[in-house]
């Protein structure tokens, strides 16, 4: 197949390496899987509800600085979803429904950023 932009393309190695790197991510998932199941030192329960601590405290020092004011201030705060895009959007119509602010409303998005955020 030649595509558009002047290069081939064999869609027969696309589907062989694309079947074959589904069977190592499956042998690799359950190789992973039966590791930390197998781990003592691992807690198994549920998480808090707004995630592992250590987790979303280190994502908002990634994110904003670790010297940040916010971060510094303890104004800063991450929580971690299940899931992006819905987990996202409810808390952000959560907030916009129930927390009240001086000035305008705003979000921060990551450039790039998945379609359905923007």
């Amino acid at each position: 197949m030649t595509t558009n932009h002047g290069f081939s393309l064999s869609l027969r190695v696309c589907v062989s390496l694309r079947l074959h790197y589904a069977l190592d991510s499956i042998t690799l998932s359950s190789q992973a899987t039966r590791i930390l199941l197998n781990d003592p030192n691992l807690d198994h329960e549920y998480l808090p509800i707004t995630g592992l601590p250590e987790f979303t405290a280190g994502a908002a020092k990634l994110i904003l600085g670790a010297s940040s004011p916010a971060v510094e201030e303890g104004r800063a705060v991450s929580v971690q979803t299940i899931s992006g895009t819905g987990a996202n959007h409810l808390g952000a119509l959560f907030l916009s429904r129930f927390y009240h602010w001086d000035g305008p409303k705003q979000i921060y998005l990551s450039n790039p950023t998945w379609g359905e955020f923007t």
